[in-house]
């Protein structure tokens, strides 16, 4: 091993520890977060790092995975994953799968220790079973031309991948299944909105948080029914976009954590991670005056870990004290329409082949559904009008005459307007 800078941070919890760090460790600065209504203070206590394609340097790191007490981190322009301990010494070797590896991106463990790793080039891409022990593939669970992102695992070991290309999908996320030892098949395909750039499943699949970074929020799909692999885009969104620093909204958001008394955390391109409350309170920022955030984990200790922008040599941590310790929030929170229920549509299979599709809604009310079909270019391509019912409903349509190519639905529910759809039909 060998004790070489990183340009990570270190984010102690209380009380503050720092242990024998290999890398430089700062005395503790502060900066106080704006418009917060919990201002945290954030001070540095551990910088470790470096730009270059040297052992422990890094060029562009992107999504961070914890096993053990070895932290695992996309190197992304230098095709290679780093390893090093918790307290910052770099681990030899570095991971490239056999020396194939092409801009890692997404990141995830699985706990009998095999990673996960998704690659975001402009060829041929692959999401790998990474053995970190022999630094082998022990399986490729899916390859094409895509840009795979962020990557997630579900508690029954189901896979999940962001898709952060929307110029060649029509979808936003995949989910894959082993169907036998090291065999992994596509479940489906989901979502037809903009691009995401991660995604975090909830225990079983039941819920999918998803980071969009075209529309600069997160939101989730919501299985339906529970157990059918069939997702529900809800349209409620958790954390709005456009957001300044300090406010309680996210810009460009990328990695996403939940900690085990289900705090929410998140790092966007507006140089902070956020943390959120399981009532999706918005309960403090913890800023720093780096330019743009990628990469976050948490360890067993409640340990902060956080990567920043390639560009970026200068590194502010943090300290603060867990959130759950933090006054109760004062704001209303925002409302679930509908009694909880969304009251979005989505249409499946997606892409589809010329022939029948369905448009699905979960309806509060019975109301009258109005569909529209768009080209690429705007034009009309066809148009329904159909009768829905309180709760699920499934409605047909017959795509034969579309042509091949990306098209763009509008759905409207006794006069109200959602946010359109993106689809692609294919032969």
């Amino acid at each position: 091993m060998h004790d070489v800078p990183l340009r990570f941070l270190k984010i102690l919890g209380l009380p503050l520890f720092v242990g024998a760090v290999s890398a430089v460790t700062l005395a503790a600065q502060t900066a106080t977060p704006t418009q917060t209504p919990w201002p945290i203070p954030c001070a540095m206590t551990a910088q470790w790092g470096g730009l270059g394609a040297g052992d422990g340097q890094l060029h562009d790191p992107r999504e961070f995975a914890i096993i053990g007490s070895t932290l695992y981190v996309d190197d992304m322009q230098n095709n290679r994953i780093e390893r090093f301990t918790l307290d910052g010494t770099y681990i030899l070797p570095h991971l490239t799968a056999g020396g194939t590896l092409f801009h890692p991106f997404g990141l995830s463990a699985d706990p009998s220790g095999m990673l996960f790793v998704s690659e975001n080039g402009s060829t041929a891409c692959r999401i790998l079973k990474l053995d970190p022990s022999t630094d082998q593939a022990a399986a490729t669970v899916a390859s094409g031309e895509v840009r795979y992102a962020g990557l997630g695992l579900d508690t029954d070991g189901d896979l999940y991948v962001a898709l952060g290309d929307p110029q060649t999908v029509a979808t936003c996320m995949e989910k894959y299944r082993e169907v036998t030892p090291n065999h992994w098949s596509l479940v489906g395909s989901y979502g037809n909105w903009s691009s995401a750039n991660d995604v975090l499943p909830t225990a079983g699949g039941a819920t999918i948080y998803l980071a969009d970074t075209g529309e600069s929020l997160v939101t989730r799909l919501l299985e339906s029914p529970p157990g059918s692999d069939h997702y529900v885009f809800d349209r409620n969104v958790l954390i709005p976009g456009q957001g300044g620093p300090g406010s309680n909204a996210t810009v460009y958001p990328h990695q996403m954590v939940l900690d085990g008394n289900g705090f929410f955390y998140l790092t966007d391109l507006t140089n902070r991670f956020q943390v959120y409350d399981p009532g999706w309170n918005f309960r403090y920022s913890c800023d720093s005056p780096v330019v743009g955030t990628f990469g976050l984990a948490l360890d067993g200790s409640g340990n902060v870990y956080e990567g920043i922008d390639q560009w970026v040599v200068r590194i502010q941590a943090g300290v603060m004290p867990p959130p759950w310790t933090l006054p109760a929030p004062t704001a209303t929170p925002t409302q679930v329409p509908c009694g909880g229920k969304p009251q979005s549509a989505y249409l499946y299979p997606n892409p589809l082949r010329a022939g029948v599709g369905h448009l699905g809604i979960v309806l509060c009310k019975a109301g009258v559904v109005k569909v529209v079909f768009y080209n690429a270019l705007g034009d009309l391509a066809g148009k329904a009008d159909y009768a829905g019912v309180g709760g699920d409903n499934r409605f047909d349509f017959d795509f034969t005459a579309f042509a091949p190519g990306i098209y763009y639905y509008l759905v409207e529910v006794d006069g109200i307007r959602q946010s359109p759809g993106k689809f692609a039909v294919t032969r």
